[in-house]
């Protein structure tokens, strides 16, 4: 029997986070295993992701960040233990639905679950409520490792996986508060000036103009803004269009609202047709857009066989009449 029922529901909550991750982010975004770039890590390369996932833990503003790092914690210690111990994966499970990578970590998970059951319940730290005490540990085994000449063990690369699901069940989902730090502005251009939020109700900041321009009819000018923006993970700039510039001049911006991502440094742009009759000119400091920054929500995709029931269906453009 399993010593502590409630350690072995969190275990397999994690674990089933982690396959989630695994599928439809790790595996979709790079390969299936063997054949991505972590097959070639060795024990080192995955301590050093460690390193940096829990160094970082608690000052990420993305919404969500700090769960993903401790998925990745348990997968890279997972990787290592996998490579270390040169597991027989056996026969693989749901083989029809599972990547090599999943499959991988259930097997180490198994192999941590029956460790588990064999230690000592005094001994183990499954009673800390605390995240912070569960990150303390994982930077404490960390530490013990970087000392160890040859390696880190076994027991080392599970009980990381198992701090790291721990701290992973008592870590917020979504930050607390709202962060309202300044936006960092690098100027790209001597003519160029800050985004301005005219009045106190105001949405969005004004975006200038850094240079002249003259736009012929039906033609578009990539306008220079001469500033590039650090915006704070967790969020986005969404550049949007003003309806002086649009009404006044007939500039239409022709990406519609376009965005700027938190990991993106160039100068910022915004591309400007003519669809009036007359060539219009953009001066230096003219207001041509509109900043406004906004928290960014990720979700996973995954492929399914049948969606949910609606009274729409499938009924697309115009589907729903003019009145």
């Amino acid at each position: 029997m399993y010593p502590d029922t409630a350690v072995k529901e969190l275990l397999d909550r994690y674990s089933e986070a982690m396959v989630q991750h695994i599928e439809f982010y790790t595996v979709g975004q790079y390969t299936d295993w063997p054949d991505d770039p972590a097959a070639s890590y060795s024990v080192a390369d995955c301590l050093w992701q460690i390193h940096k996932y829990v160094s970082r833990h608690g000052r990420n503003r993305r919404p969500g960040q700090d769960r993903v790092d401790l998925l990745k914690v348990g997968h890279y210690a997972a990787i290592a233990a996998s490579k270390i111990c040169c597991l027989d994966l056996g026969e693989k499970p749901r083989a029809e639905t599972l990547s090599a990578r999943s499959w991988e970590w259930l097997t180490v998970l198994y192999w941590m679950e029956r460790s588990l059951e064999n230690s000592d319940p005094e001994q183990d730290l499954r009673l800390y409520k605390s995240r912070d005490r569960h990150m303390d540990r994982l930077e404490s085994v960390l530490d013990g490792i970087y000392r160890r000449s040859i390696g880190p063990s076994i027991d080392q690369l599970l009980e990381l996986i198992f701090h790291a699901a721990l701290a992973w069940c008592r870590t917020p989902a979504e930050p607390q508060g709202c962060d309202r730090a300044p936006v960092r502005v690098r100027r790209m251009h001597p003519d160029a000036e800050l985004p301005v939020y005219k009045s106190d109700g105001a949405a969005g900041a004004d975006i200038r103009a850094a240079e002249q321009y003259v736009i012929d009819p039906d033609c578009v000018a990539i306008v220079r803004t001469g500033i590039a923006l650090e915006i704070p993970d967790g969020y986005e700039g969404q550049i949007r269009a003003r309806s002086g510039i649009s009404t006044g001049k007939n500039l239409l911006q022709l990406n519609g609202v376009g965005t700027i991502d938190a990991d993106y440094r160039g100068e910022l742009f915004v591309p400007l047709k003519n669809i009036g009759e007359n060539c219009q000119a953009v001066q230096p400091g003219d207001r041509i857009a509109q900043l406004f920054i906004k928290p960014v929500e990720t979700r996973d995709f995954i492929w399914a066989t049948e969606l949910s029931e609606t009274v729409r269906a499938d009924g697309g453009f115009g589907s729903t009449g003019v009145n």
